[in-house]
């Protein structure tokens, strides 16, 4: 009889798992199987085997699993118990990696030249704590105005799950606005301000965010197109934004 082996999973965040056998049997067979915790009736799936004590590094669906390694010797098989294990397939969260992507995808924009009011890719700017994009100190910015700030739009909302396929949506907001100072006698919805708000709508509404896997679409709320606030004497600071509604779809547990 086989002595009954230890399996311990090393989750790698990137859609992969380290299974590690010790404690069975020299020259015995390992074979390791993964069923999912949701749906157990799905039954037992093959992941890898390992002959004798090792490890092996393997894909693996991402989500929360139930494994066991099946030990074989000479006919006789011993079975360790079943061990609980999330894998997941990124180790950044979803809502992290649409802010990196929005931000990427403006640069872009403004690189390319498709911008007017923003000439340099420095001028687009993450700030996670602004609320109110017309009432903060613009000394807090690290570029000069005009500018364009994003960042999370109050917080994110859980739209439907579904038991059959273990999967939920869920909408992120973020906010992008164009942030400027100009004299007071001088008109502010000067046609560059609102062709920039223009470009970020195209870029984002009924589209995907690229490159993040989890993104179904995106849609777009407007926020006042031309929010002012006085700092001092003659002079506004105003803001034109739009609030982005990143819709996504992840497996639970991923």
């Amino acid at each position: 009889m086989p002595a009954t082996p230890t399996l311990t999973i090393t989750n790698n965040s990137d859609g992969t798992a380290t299974f590690t056998v010790a404690g069975s049997s020299g020259g015995s067979s390992n074979a390791i199987y993964w069923s999912r915790i949701e749906l157990p009736e799905a039954g037992w799936t093959l992941v890898t085997t390992i002959t004798g004590d090792g490890s092996a590094t393997v894909a693996v669906q991402a989500g929360l699993k139930w494994f066991y390694c099946a030990s074989t010797l000479t006919g006789s098989v011993a079975a360790c118990p079943p061990v609980p294990a999330v894998i997941t397939t990124n180790v950044l969260a979803v809502y992290e990696r649409l802010l990196q992507a929005v931000g990427t995808t403006i640069q872009g924009a403004v690189v390319a030249g498709s911008i007017d009011l923003i000439s340099s890719a420095d001028r687009v700017q993450r700030m996670d704590y602004i609320a109110d994009p017309t009432r903060f100190d613009t000394a807090d910015l690290e570029c000069d105005l005009p500018c364009i700030i994003y960042g999370p739009g109050l917080m994110e909302n859980f739209v439907v799950g579904t038991s059959l396929s273990a999967s939920d949506d869920f909408d992120y907001p973020i906010l992008v606005s164009i942030i400027d100072r100009k004299e007071a006698r001088y008109m502010a919805n000067n046609p560059v301000y609102l062709q920039g708000r223009e470009v970020v709508r195209q870029l984002f509404n009924q589209r995907r965010v690229s490159g993040v896997f989890e993104s179904k679409t995106s849609q777009v709320q407007f926020e006042i197109a031309l929010d002012h606030s006085k700092e001092e004497e003659n002079w506004h600071q105003f803001a034109s934004s739009v609030r982005l509604i990143c819709s996504t779809r992840e497996l639970r547990w991923s």
